[in-house]
């Protein structure tokens, strides 16, 4: 096999995985959001906090595979917006509007990745 044949194949095996690990770790976070925002909706706090604790460990493991893989502005952006969460869920009652609305923005940073770094005609051009 020539080394430019061989080099393709690797290369998009590389893509594949990248774009797999990407959308698991989107959806399995995007579940967790999704429980979040049942919680928050239910004025349930205390289960808030705690889904939200997890969600910081799942991410801490996500954080670590998508640093490789896409731009750290994402990664930034999905921080800033966990922390903001973070903040509204402390403040219970006060920031529950906040909270669900920093909610919706976090999943779609988090969902929109998969899509943005597919490898597909479009995104390379």
């Amino acid at each position: 096999m020539t080394p430019v044949i061989l080099a393709l194949i690797l290369f998009i095996i590389f893509a594949w995985w990248a774009q797999w690990t990407l959308k698991n770790n989107a959806e399995s976070m995007a579940k967790d959001i999704d429980k979040l925002e049942a919680a928050i909706k239910d004025d349930n706090w205390d289960m808030a906090s705690n889904i939200l604790e997890d969600m910081h460990k799942e991410w801490k493991n996500v954080k670590n595979k998508w640093q490789m893989l896409i731009n750290h502005q994402e990664i930034d952006n999905i921080e800033s917006t966990l922390a903001k969460v973070e903040s509204y869920v402390k403040a219970k009652e006060n920031g529950k509007e906040d909270a669900l609305a920093e909610i919706a923005t976090l999943k779609l940073f988090l969902l929109h990745i998969p899509d943005k770094e597919a490898l597909r005609i479009t995104n390379i051009l």
